[in-house]
Order: structure tokens, then C-alpha cells, then sequence
């Protein structure tokens, strides 16, 4: 019995994910894996042309001109980290997150402005102090205030203004069309929808709150990410303006003579994290190959910062908790964009130390008893080493899968075995290691960890680049297919070609059909394991948190792969059903791990509407007319050929009439002239 496709579901969750996200695009595509060089020269995620004057206030120097440029200005900018200077701060804060700036009829309380200070979250305010309708209200009219400036018409900048009254006139019409108290909510709403949704993913930011000495960097950044969970319209192009920013001011600290400094290093690390995080929820390609090209700056900033043994300058149980999130975001980097990895293994299995790595030692001594022959009495009993174990082994594996000879001389040294070949470092070793992972949990894995366990498995087993391109070209063919079938016949490719086509395209997504066959399980685990995955909730009325003490009980957060493990599966399971349509030795099962094979498309769309993430902005399709009243083309392999047979023997039974007809024709003309002789003879 043929699957039957569910084209519409698939055909929905492809073009939805790509026509729901803004014009000026947060992302370019769904999935990060697919770095098309040639889509960026159309990108227009860089122009600012598009941005509404609103985001002005939000830069700290492109738009305060100087009347004559100056050689060293970069170098400027880079001192203003030794040395504050007014001129390039952000006028954005001028209270703390709770302090009274709203009164309950929504009108702005005067407040002195100052520059370059940040909230003071560490004040201590108690729910019966702010009541519950002030708290409404300020948040109420946060996103007003974001609607109204972010829909209303603004005169634009002008190009280059070089006199200094042009200047002076333009940097007074800047701040009046941007009033302070305001821009002070929506970054504060920003800030609030980070701490809900990715804080608690986010090892080094778990529980972390801002206070007067976060740097800019930081707390823009924390920002930038969360608006792009804000419902608000516009908010995601705020929320890439805050970004930019971020990161200029980054890159300028990068540059500068303080950024060797231990507290430098630590903002460094700390921005770049979030900035990066941006990249992974955004799933902006353009951004994701600009931090390739300083991704080895910062592995060199989280060696120096590891070695830094006094650690003057660092919170308590910093270093730990850098590395978490460090390994975390490098786990991405090679599951979810399929790339090499950049710490060495030697950093990741090397030897026990004396030193104060407590954390550290324990992870190593994990990870040897999930990958070595030697058995040790270890086990994994909370969900934050289960995490981390996790994603270590899968910086490891993709090692293993690249470069088997890497990871000889390690494990050499970590089992004192001198025989041991690297045909041990192939692709079932991992398997057999992943399992063991999965075996020493005291308790059973949370269902994020399963989550992201069976994403390891599936970026192990295909190509998520070559599986969305074949399965959208998939897509194009079948939408014209059953026009081209009935409307002519010999355009269409023969059986054979179909059948190398389709071995082809096996080849490229998979490899072999063992690997097409385990990557289908694993999708369909990962869309059952999803439904079951506990997401970010809020207690306010209208689902909208940017309050500290909301901030405060959020303890799931939202897993950045969430909504990729889901999208990836529903690729894998279409694009193997389509070649089970054509492929006659493909034998696959229609049930897979309680989930209807036939179905997958629409049960990845009903598990993305739960996520708040920018990359499943597609529930409102679900909505629309054409979801409900759309017609599946019959475009299976035995339909197409019941088509050509039709088709055929309509074709044979009009020549055949053609045939007929013009043996009837010769039989009567031969009648007529027969007559005619006849009727000549008489006449004579």
C-alpha cells in the first residue's frame, strides 16, 4: 500500500515559513544549514533603507556625524571602553526596570535623563508594592508606543548633512520624534522576553539579571534577541537594529588595547554568545557567515579565558559556566549547520587536572565511560549534565565522521591503549556511544535531551542542505507534473530516468538507503518527543512577559532547536516518501514511532504553532482559506502511470479512427468513380 503524501502540508510548511517572516527578513530561509552564497548578493538584510527613523535612536555614532572625518576615528571609538564618552553612548535608559515611570492613566512621569546607564534590576520590589494594574499598564503602553512609532509615517534622514546647522537642526528633530521614557520600555519589554524564553537555556545566563554594571554590549544584545519573540508589529526590524548596534560596539571593543583585560574578555564572551544566539534563533545567513569569520577569535578569547587561573575579574563559577554554553553553541554549529568543528578534541578529552576544573574533570570522566572501553561508575542525574554531555559527544562525532585520525592520539591517551586504530571512530561507534549515553541516566532523559538526541542522530545520517533543496524541487515538479502528463506525453522523462534520478537524489540527501531508513525513524521520534516538550509559559492576560518578577519563574525557556529539529524531520520524512514513490526496492514502513508518516506535514505545523520563535512564524497559515480547501494533485507513481496509460490508449484509439476513417474515405472515393465510369459508358 503506496503513503500518500500529504503535499499540501509540506507544500504549507515550506512556503509559509518563507512568506510569513518580514520583508526586509530577519531570515533568509528556514534552515541554517543552507548557506547559499548566491542568495546573499539579493539580500537585503544590510540596507537601511528599509528601517523605520524610529530605529535612529537606537545607533550610537553612524548617524552623529562629525563635520570633517578623522583618521583615527576607529581608535577613538575603540577608547571610549578605557574612558566613557558621552558622544557615543546610547541615550536609551533612564530607570530601572520597576521604578514608577507610568502612572495607571498611562501618562509619562517627568524623569532626569542621563546617558549610558542601565536599569537597576538588583532593587528590590515586591508585587503589593507595584500593583498588578500599574504593572498592565506599563506594559500595555510599551506596545503601543512600539505600534505607534513603528507604523507611523517619519520624514527620513537626510543623506549627508554637512553644515553644522543642517546637523544641529537634524539631531534635534531626532530626539523630538523619539521621546526617552519610551524607548525605556521597549527595551525593557526586549530584555523581559529574553529572560523568559532563552535565559534559561543559556547555561551563563540562567537567572542572570541586569543591573547598573551591565555593559552595553550585554544588555543590548539581550535585547536584539528578545524582540524577536515580541508579537508587536515591526519588532523584529527594532530588534535587528539593536543587534547592529551591538555588535558595532562589539567589534570596536574587539579592537581596542582594553579588550586583553579580564573583564573585557568576559563582556567579550558574553556578547558574542548572545550576538551568535541571535544568529541560531533569527536564522539569518547573512549574520551567521560574518561570525564565521570571527568564530576563531573567539575560541582563542575562551582558551585564554579558561587558562586564566586567578580568574580577577570573573563572577563566581564563571569559567564553568562559559564553557557550558560555549560547547552548547559549538553543538549547534555542527548539528545544525553541518560544519566542521572548531575545538580540538584534546581540549575536550584531555587529562585530569589539579587544578580547580571540578566541573570540568566530572564531564571528562563522563565522557570517557560513553567513549572508551573502559567502565567506570559514573551516571547522569540532572538535565544540565545531561545537556552538556550531549552536546560535547556531538562535537566529538563530527570529528569522527570528518577526520577519523583526529581523535587517534586522544584516545590513546585517555584508555592507554597503543593499539587502538581509528576504524574504532566510525559512524557506529558514536551510535553505540550515544546509546550509552542514554543508558547511564539514573532517571529517564528530559524530553529536551531526547530532542536533541535524536537531531545529533539526524544530522549524522543526511543533508539538511541537499534534503530542503530537493525536497522544494520536489515540490515544483509535482505541482506541473499532472498538467504536463495530460497535456503531452513525450515531455515526460522515462521510467528509467525517473529511477536514476531518484537513486541520485538518495545518494546526495543520505548516502545509502540504511541511512534514508534511520534518518525516518529519527524524524518521526523527534516529531513524538516534540509534543511532549515543555515550553516557556507567561501568566500575563494577554501571553506578553518583560517584568523582572515574571522573568523571574520562568524555568523551561524555549530550546533554540526546537523549532529546526521539527522542520528538518518533516523534510526527511517527505522527501524519503517521495522516493518510495518511485524507487520500486524502497520498502518503508507507514508507522513510525506512533507517528502517521501520511500526517507528519500537519502534525509540524500543529507543534511549530506552539513555539514563539521568529522561525515558526507560520500558525496564522494555518487559518487561511487555501490550508482547508486545498486539493492533494494525484502524483503518485501508479496514478502517473494510469495517466500514460489513458492517455496512450486514447491516442491509439484516435489513430486507429484516423485509420478507419481513411479507409472509409478510399472505399467511397472508389465507389464514386466507379459510378462515374458507369454513368460515362451510358452517355457514349
Amino acid at each position: 500500500m503506496n503513503n500518500e503524501i500529504d503535499n499540501m502540508g509540506i507544500d504549507v510548511l515550506l512556503e509559509a515559513v518563507r512568506e510569513s517572516l518580514p520583508a526586509d527578513g530577519i531570515a533568509a530561509g528556514p534552515l541554517l544549514s543552507s548557506l547559499d552564497f548566491q542568495s546573499l548578493d539579493n539580500d537585503t538584510n544590510m540596507s537601511l533603507s528599509s528601517y523605520d527613523p524610529f530605529l535612529m535612536t537606537f545607533d550610537d555614532n553612524s548617524y552623529q556625524l562629525m563635520p570633517q572625518p578623522r583618521e583615527d576615528l576607529y581608535h577613538i571609538i575603540g577608547e571610549t571602553y578605557v574612558a566613557p564618552s558621552t558622544e557615543y553612548d546610547l541615550p536609551v535608559w533612564t530607570g530601572c526596570l520597576d521604578s514608577p515611570t507610568l502612572d495607571v492613566a498611562n501618562r509619562a512621569v517627568p524623569s532626569p535623563a542621563t546617558r549610558s546607564r542601565a536599569p537597576d534590576y538588583t532593587r528590590s520590589e515586591s508585587i503589593d508594592q507595584t500593583t498588578e494594574a500599574q504593572l498592565q499598564n506599563r506594559l500595555t503602553t510599551a506596545y503601543a508606543m512600539l505600534r505607534l512609532y513603528t507604523t507611523s509615517e517619519r520624514p527620513t534622514r537626510p543623506l549627508s548633512p554637512r553644515s553644522d546647522s543642517t546637523r544641529d537642526h537634524y539631531l534635534q528633530e531626532l530626539g523630538r520624534l523619539s521621546p526617552v521614557p519610551c524607548d525605556r520600555l521597549i527595551i525593557n519589554t526586549f530584555v523581559g522576553l529574553f529572560q523568559v524564553y532563552i535565559a534559561p537555556t543559556l547555561p551563563c545566563f540562567c537567572g542572570r539579571t541586569v543591573d547598573s554594571s551591565t555593559p552595553e554590549e550585554v544588555y543590548l544584545a539581550m535585547a536584539a534577541i528578545g524582540g524577536l519573540y515580541c508579537e508587536a508589529p515591526k519588532s523584529e526590524v527594532i530588534a535587528k537594529w539593536l543587534f547592529h548596534t551591538a555588535q558595532r560596539k562589539l567589534l570596536s571593543m574587539l579592537h581596542s588595547s582594553a579588550s586583553h583585560s579580564s573583564e573585557r574578555r568576559w563582556t567579550f564572551m558574553q556578547s558574542y554568545i548572545l550576538l551568535e544566539t541571535f544568529a541560531y534563533v533569527g536564522a539569518n545567513k547573512r549574520i551567521l557567515l560574518l561570525f564565521e569569520v570571527f568564530h576563531n577569535d573567539v575560541i582563542q578569547a575562551f582558551r585564554a579565558f579558561r587558562g586564566d587561573i586567578d580568574g580577577h575579574g570573573y563572577p563566581s563559577g564563571a569559567r564553568e559556566l562559559i564553557a557550558d554554553t560555549v560547547y552548547l553553541l559549538e553543538c549547534y554549529r555542527v548539528v545544525l549547520l553541518q560544519q566542521p568543528p572548531s575545538l580540538y578534541p584534546g581540549s575536550i578529552l584531555g587529562a585530569l587536572t589539579s587544578t580547580n576544573y571540578g566541573a570540568e574533570d566530572e564531564r571528562r570522566k563522563l565522557l570517557r565511560a560513553m567513549t572508551s572501553r573502559d567502565t567506570q561508575k559514573v551516571s547522569i542525574g540532572t538535565e544540565n549534565i545531561s545537556i552538556q554531555s550531549l552536546s560535547v559527544l556531538s562535537i566529538l562525532a563530527s570529528h569522527g565522521r570528518l577526520l577519523p585520525g583526529s581523535l587517534l592520539g586522544p584516545l590513546k591517551l585517555q584508555t592507554g591503549h597503543t593499539n587502538v586504530s581509528s576504524s574504532g571512530w566510525q559512524q557506529e561507534y558514536f551510535e553505540l556511544a550515544l546509546q550509552r549515553w542514554h543508558d547511564l541516566h539514573t532517571t529517564p532523559p528530559t524530553y529536551n535531551a531526547r530532542l536533541l538526541f535524536h537531531l545529533i542522530h539526524l544530522s549524522f545520517y543526511c543533508s539538511f542542505t541537499e534534503i530542503e533543496r530537493e525536497a522544494r524541487a520536489s515540490l515544483e515538479t509535482k505541482r506541473s507534473r499532472e498538467h504536463q502528463v495530460s497535456e503531452s506525453t513525450q515531455n515526460n522523462t522515462t521510467s528509467t530516468s525517473r529511477l536514476d534520478s531518484a537513486r541520485a537524489t538518495m545518494q546526495r540527501c543520505f548516502q545509502s538507503q540504511e541511512n534514508m531508513e534511520k534518518s525516518r525513524w529519527h524524524a518521526c521520534r523527534i516529531l513524538d518527543t516534540a509534543s511532549h516538550v515543555e515550553l516557556a509559559s507567561v501568566s500575563h492576560p494577554h501571553g506578553k512577559v518583560h517584568l523582572r518578577q515574571e522573568a523571574s519563574k520562568a524555568r523551561h525557556g524555549e530550546p533554540i532547536y526546537f523549532p529546526h529539529a521539527i522542520y528538518h524531520s518533516a523534510m526527511v520524512i517527505y522527501l524519503s516518501s517521495t522516493l518510495q514513490e518511485t524507487l520500486p526496492e524502497l520498502n518503508l514502513e507507514e508507522q513510525l514511532g506512533g507517528i502517521l508518516v501520511a500526517s507528519a506535514a500537519q502534525k509540524a505545523m500543529s507543534l511549530l504553532s506552539r513555539s514563539a520563535s521568529r522561525v515558526s512564524g507560520i500558525t496564522s497559515i494555518m487559518d487561511r482559506k487555501e490550508f482547508t480547501t486545498y486539493k492533494q494533485p494525484q502524483s503518485d507513481r501508479k496514478t502517473l502511470d494510469a495517466l500514460e496509460s489513458k492517455n496512450k490508449a486514447k491516442d491509439d484509439k484516435i489513430q486507429q479512427a484516423k485509420i478507419a476513417a481513411k479507409k472509409i474515405d478510399a472505399k467511397t472515393m472508389n465507389q464514386l468513380s466507379s459510378s462515374g465510369r458507369r454513368a460515362q459508358d451510358r452517355r457514349k
